[in-house]
């Protein structure tokens, strides 16, 4: 899985925007705000979890599944 925050960068954060990024196309799939992990969860999600949707799908198919 990629990387994480630590707890001192999360404490300095609170919130961000966050784009992920086709790496063959470099074009924008996905712009969100979070807080904590959620840019990382994102991923987790998945590939852990058989759910459907779009953002899902798309990070499936940049990591290869």
């Amino acid at each position: 899985m990629s990387s994480m925050f630590d707890e001192k960068t999360i404490q300095h954060l609170k919130y961000y925007v966050y784009i992920l990024i086709d790496p063959v196309s470099q074009k924008p799939f996905y712009v969100g705000k979070g807080k904590e992990q959620r840019v990382f969860n994102h991923v987790k999600c998945a590939l852990e979890e058989e759910t459907v949707n779009d953002k899902y799908e798309k990070i499936r198919e940049v990591k290869g599944l």
